[in-house]
């Protein structure tokens, strides 16, 4: 991971250090280098990246306790944030699969109702005698 200095920007419960290091020499001049560190062992989180994806992350700025880490890098040369999730965190819901009720719907279903209690609050009229 080169020999120049850290900064460590945060730690979850699992005690998973995520930070920077500045590299003093780096063969494609980007010296700022995200880092996390577990027990003692620094690792880059570009080993969990599929080989020639194409990033190099700079700075890896939060860890959650589930593990997921944010932080800032760079893609094909540009800037971009990023986040890293285990395989083990389970994605969240998609909400645009929850079926919402047609507003036509709904006002045909109100009228049934209203036309409904409207009928039985006339069978309980009484009839007027003659």
């Amino acid at each position: 991971m080169g020999d120049g200095a850290n900064l460590a920007y945060a730690i979850n419960n699992a005690g998973l250090v995520v930070g920077s290091r500045f590299q003093d020499a780096a063969a494609d001049d980007n010296r700022l280098r995200a880092f996390m560190m577990k027990d003692g062992v620094l690792t880059d989180p570009c080993s969990l990246l599929p080989t020639g994806s194409g990033w190099i992350l700079t700075a890896a700025l939060g860890v959650n306790n589930l593990g997921q880490i944010i932080g800032v890098g760079k893609h094909d040369g540009k800037v971009n944030a990023f986040l890293l999730s285990p395989s083990s965190v389970v994605p969240p819901l998609d909400t645009a699969e929850v079926p919402v009720p047609e507003p036509a719907s709904v006002v045909c279903f109100t009228t049934l109702i209203v036309a409904g209690l409207i009928r039985a609050s006339r069978k309980r009229e009484p009839l007027a005698s003659a």
